[in-house]
Protein backbone atom coordinates (compact mmCIF):
# COMPACT_ATOMS: atom_id res chain seq x y z
CA UNK A 1 0.00 0.00 0.00
CA UNK A 2 1.59 3.30 -1.25
CA UNK A 3 0.72 6.47 1.15
CA UNK A 4 1.93 10.65 -0.48
CA UNK A 5 4.95 11.87 0.82
CA UNK A 6 3.76 12.60 4.26
CA UNK A 7 5.75 13.01 7.92
CA UNK A 8 5.97 11.62 11.17
CA UNK A 9 5.02 12.26 14.57
CA UNK A 10 2.50 11.27 17.18
CA UNK A 11 -1.48 12.52 18.05
CA UNK A 12 0.60 13.98 20.69
CA UNK A 13 2.70 16.31 18.42
CA UNK A 14 -0.72 17.31 16.25
CA UNK A 15 -3.17 18.68 18.50
CA UNK A 16 -5.34 19.27 15.77
CA UNK A 17 -5.06 15.90 13.47
CA UNK A 18 -8.67 15.57 13.53
CA UNK A 19 -9.99 19.56 13.61
CA UNK A 20 -7.66 20.75 10.36
CA UNK A 21 -8.69 20.07 6.79
CA UNK A 22 -5.74 18.30 4.85
CA UNK A 23 -3.20 20.04 2.86
CA UNK A 24 -2.28 17.17 0.90
CA UNK A 25 -3.61 15.95 -1.02
CA UNK A 26 -6.27 18.58 -2.42
CA UNK A 27 -9.11 18.18 -4.31
CA UNK A 28 -10.94 19.71 -7.21
CA UNK A 29 -14.44 20.44 -8.30
CA UNK A 30 -13.22 19.11 -11.82
CA UNK A 31 -12.15 15.52 -10.54
CA UNK A 32 -14.95 15.65 -7.91
CA UNK A 33 -17.39 15.74 -11.07
CA UNK A 34 -16.02 12.89 -12.57
CA UNK A 35 -15.85 10.72 -9.63
CA UNK A 36 -19.41 11.28 -9.74
CA UNK A 37 -20.51 11.56 -13.24
CA UNK A 38 -21.62 7.90 -13.58
CA UNK A 39 -23.80 7.39 -10.49
CA UNK A 40 -25.35 11.12 -11.44
CA UNK A 41 -25.85 10.40 -15.45
CA UNK A 42 -27.63 6.32 -13.75
CA UNK A 43 -29.39 7.96 -11.63
CA UNK A 44 -30.69 11.09 -13.86
CA UNK A 45 -32.06 9.08 -16.63
CA UNK A 46 -33.60 6.76 -14.38
CA UNK A 47 -35.27 10.04 -13.06
CA UNK A 48 -36.31 11.43 -16.28
CA UNK A 49 -37.29 8.08 -17.90
CA UNK A 50 -39.72 7.31 -15.22
CA UNK A 51 -40.35 10.00 -12.63
CA UNK A 52 -38.15 11.09 -9.70
CA UNK A 53 -40.68 10.64 -7.31
CA UNK A 54 -43.14 8.35 -8.95
CA UNK A 55 -44.65 5.14 -8.26
CA UNK A 56 -44.37 3.88 -11.69
CA UNK A 57 -40.24 3.84 -11.27
CA UNK A 58 -40.95 1.85 -8.24
CA UNK A 59 -43.36 -1.06 -10.21
CA UNK A 60 -40.97 -0.81 -12.97
CA UNK A 61 -38.04 -1.75 -10.59
CA UNK A 62 -40.33 -4.66 -9.44
CA UNK A 63 -40.81 -5.98 -12.16
CA UNK A 64 -36.90 -6.33 -13.07
CA UNK A 65 -36.51 -7.97 -9.39
CA UNK A 66 -38.22 -10.65 -11.18
CA UNK A 67 -36.78 -11.20 -14.39
CA UNK A 68 -33.49 -11.04 -13.51
CA UNK A 69 -32.90 -12.65 -10.12
CA UNK A 70 -28.82 -12.65 -10.56
CA UNK A 71 -28.84 -9.10 -11.14
CA UNK A 72 -31.10 -8.34 -8.39
CA UNK A 73 -28.81 -10.44 -6.04
CA UNK A 74 -25.45 -8.48 -7.09
CA UNK A 75 -27.13 -5.30 -6.10
CA UNK A 76 -28.33 -6.69 -3.14
CA UNK A 77 -25.10 -7.87 -2.21
CA UNK A 78 -23.40 -4.42 -3.38
CA UNK A 79 -25.68 -2.25 -1.25
CA UNK A 80 -25.19 -4.80 1.71
CA UNK A 81 -21.53 -5.28 2.26
CA UNK A 82 -19.59 -2.33 -0.42
CA UNK A 83 -19.78 0.10 2.33
CA UNK A 84 -18.00 -2.45 4.84
CA UNK A 85 -15.16 -2.96 2.89
CA UNK A 86 -14.28 0.78 1.90
CA UNK A 87 -14.40 1.40 6.05
CA UNK A 88 -12.27 -2.05 5.97
CA UNK A 89 -9.57 -0.14 4.01
CA UNK A 90 -9.67 2.70 6.33
CA UNK A 91 -9.08 0.37 9.41
CA UNK A 92 -5.96 -1.04 6.69
CA UNK A 93 -4.95 2.18 6.48
CA UNK A 94 -4.73 3.49 9.99
CA UNK A 95 -2.44 0.45 10.65
CA UNK A 96 -0.21 0.19 8.45
CA UNK A 97 0.05 4.49 9.22
CA UNK A 98 0.72 3.68 12.53
CA UNK A 99 3.13 1.00 11.90
CA UNK A 100 4.99 3.14 9.50
CA UNK A 101 4.91 5.99 11.95
CA UNK A 102 3.05 8.12 8.99
CA UNK A 103 1.31 10.97 10.63
CA UNK A 104 -0.35 12.00 7.26
CA UNK A 105 -1.79 8.49 7.28
CA UNK A 106 -3.27 8.80 10.36
CA UNK A 107 -4.73 12.24 10.22
CA UNK A 108 -6.48 11.52 7.06
CA UNK A 109 -8.14 8.23 8.88
CA UNK A 110 -9.06 10.57 11.95
CA UNK A 111 -10.44 13.39 9.80
CA UNK A 112 -11.99 10.97 7.71
CA UNK A 113 -14.15 9.58 10.72
CA UNK A 114 -14.66 13.29 12.47
CA UNK A 115 -16.26 14.75 8.73
CA UNK A 116 -18.16 10.96 8.79
CA UNK A 117 -19.66 11.58 11.72
CA UNK A 118 -20.81 15.19 10.58
CA UNK A 119 -22.26 14.07 7.35
CA UNK A 120 -24.60 11.17 8.79
CA UNK A 121 -25.77 14.33 11.24
CA UNK A 122 -26.89 15.97 8.63
CA UNK A 123 -28.32 12.37 6.89
CA UNK A 124 -30.22 12.22 9.90
CA UNK A 125 -31.90 15.79 10.03
CA UNK A 126 -32.60 16.11 6.41
CA UNK A 127 -34.66 12.26 6.48
CA UNK A 128 -36.51 13.04 10.12
CA UNK A 129 -36.93 16.79 8.42
CA UNK A 130 -38.64 16.00 4.93
CA UNK A 131 -40.29 12.47 6.23
CA UNK A 132 -40.71 11.35 2.96
CA UNK A 133 -42.70 8.07 1.97
CA UNK A 134 -40.67 5.31 0.63
CA UNK A 135 -41.70 3.37 -2.73
CA UNK A 136 -44.26 1.41 -2.58
CA UNK A 137 -45.75 2.94 0.80
CA UNK A 138 -48.19 5.08 -1.28
CA UNK A 139 -48.06 7.94 1.72
CA UNK A 140 -47.70 11.77 1.69
CA UNK A 141 -44.69 12.64 3.49
CA UNK A 142 -44.64 12.85 7.59
CA UNK A 143 -41.60 15.25 8.81
CA UNK A 144 -40.40 14.24 12.52
CA UNK A 145 -42.92 11.08 12.53
CA UNK A 146 -39.00 9.41 13.29
CA UNK A 147 -40.05 5.99 11.31
CA UNK A 148 -37.97 4.43 8.78
CA UNK A 149 -41.10 4.38 6.33
CA UNK A 150 -40.78 8.07 5.91
CA UNK A 151 -37.06 8.08 5.98
CA UNK A 152 -36.59 7.81 2.16
CA UNK A 153 -34.71 11.38 0.86
CA UNK A 154 -32.02 11.01 0.71
CA UNK A 155 -30.67 7.79 0.09
CA UNK A 156 -28.46 6.84 3.52
CA UNK A 157 -26.54 3.52 1.76
CA UNK A 158 -26.05 6.10 -1.35
CA UNK A 159 -24.37 8.97 1.53
CA UNK A 160 -22.28 6.55 3.46
CA UNK A 161 -21.12 5.32 -0.21
CA UNK A 162 -19.90 8.54 -1.48
CA UNK A 163 -18.66 9.83 1.85
CA UNK A 164 -16.00 6.56 1.88
CA UNK A 165 -15.28 6.00 -1.54
CA UNK A 166 -14.56 9.46 -2.50
CA UNK A 167 -12.22 10.83 0.31
CA UNK A 168 -9.72 7.33 -0.85
CA UNK A 169 -9.87 8.59 -4.08
CA UNK A 170 -8.50 11.65 -3.63
CA UNK A 171 -5.84 10.97 -0.52
CA UNK A 172 -4.19 8.01 -2.80
CA UNK A 173 -4.35 10.22 -6.27
CA UNK A 174 -4.33 7.10 -8.52
CA UNK A 175 -6.08 6.33 -11.82
CA UNK A 176 -7.42 2.84 -11.08
CA UNK A 177 -8.61 3.79 -7.80
CA UNK A 178 -10.83 6.48 -9.01
CA UNK A 179 -12.59 4.11 -11.47
CA UNK A 180 -13.07 1.74 -9.07
CA UNK A 181 -14.19 4.48 -6.33
CA UNK A 182 -16.63 6.13 -9.29
CA UNK A 183 -17.97 2.62 -10.33
CA UNK A 184 -18.95 1.76 -6.54
CA UNK A 185 -20.89 5.14 -5.98
CA UNK A 186 -22.69 4.03 -9.17
CA UNK A 187 -23.50 0.65 -8.29
CA UNK A 188 -24.72 1.06 -4.93
CA UNK A 189 -26.71 4.62 -5.96
CA UNK A 190 -28.52 2.48 -8.51
CA UNK A 191 -28.67 -0.66 -6.13
CA UNK A 192 -30.88 1.19 -4.23
CA UNK A 193 -33.44 2.27 -7.45
CA UNK A 194 -33.04 -1.87 -8.26
CA UNK A 195 -33.65 -2.80 -4.89
CA UNK A 196 -36.94 -0.78 -4.69
CA UNK A 197 -35.63 1.01 -1.49
CA UNK A 198 -35.53 4.64 -2.58
CA UNK A 199 -36.73 6.81 -5.89
CA UNK A 200 -34.31 8.44 -8.00
CA UNK A 201 -34.65 11.72 -6.28
CA UNK A 202 -33.10 10.14 -3.22
CA UNK A 203 -30.62 8.40 -4.58
CA UNK A 204 -29.37 11.93 -5.91
CA UNK A 205 -29.71 13.76 -2.85
CA UNK A 206 -27.61 10.98 -1.30
CA UNK A 207 -24.62 11.67 -3.96
CA UNK A 208 -25.12 14.98 -3.19
CA UNK A 209 -25.68 14.75 0.42
CA UNK A 210 -22.03 12.28 0.91
CA UNK A 211 -20.17 14.40 -1.24
CA UNK A 212 -20.03 17.00 1.47
CA UNK A 213 -17.47 15.13 3.08
CA UNK A 214 -14.99 16.21 0.72
CA UNK A 215 -15.30 19.51 1.58
CA UNK A 216 -14.33 19.41 5.18
CA UNK A 217 -11.30 16.66 4.66
CA UNK A 218 -9.77 18.16 2.07
CA UNK A 219 -8.80 22.18 0.46
CA UNK A 220 -9.59 22.77 -2.68
CA UNK A 221 -7.18 22.68 -5.87
CA UNK A 222 -7.20 24.42 -9.16
CA UNK A 223 -7.16 22.29 -12.17
CA UNK A 224 -8.47 18.63 -12.70
CA UNK A 225 -6.67 15.83 -10.39
CA UNK A 226 -6.90 12.47 -11.04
Amino acid sequence: MRYPPCQTGTFKDTPSLWRTRLDEPHYSFKTLLLLLLPALLLVLGAGFYSGFREESSYLQYQELRVLYPLVTAIMQAASSYLQWALYAIYAAVFVFATMKGSHNGRAFVARFAFSLIIVLIILTILKVSFGMSRPGIGLSAAPFSFKDDFASFPSGHTVRIVSAALPLAFYFSRIWISVAAALVIALVAYSRLWLGMHYPLDALGGILTGSLIVFLMFKRQRGLRL
